[in-house]
């Protein structure tokens, strides 16, 4: 079956929280999805993490081909 919208954003969450990191090949392991809504998928957690965990940032790392996930305590040096 394939994994809805929801279930696609949540275990991209999940992967950032557990691990810290989420690479494009995370998600392509699950369903093949194109460019446009992976970048969608990104511009959504974004969002979340502005909402719900203000000073939070989604962080591409070019070097890692990773998105890294920097919590806000980094982000205002404590």
């Amino acid at each position: 079956m394939k994994p809805s919208k929801t279930q696609m954003l949540l275990y991209c969450l999940e992967k950032l929280i557990n691990e810290g990191r989420l690479e494009k090949q995370d998600l392509l392991s699950l369903s093949p999805i194109s460019e446009p809504t992976f970048t969608r998928y990104i511009q959504e957690i974004r969002a979340y993490l502005y909402n719900a965990h203000p000073g939070s940032d989604l962080e591409y790392h070019k070097w890692e081909e990773a998105y890294v996930l920097v919590p806000a305590d980094v982000l205002n040096g404590k």
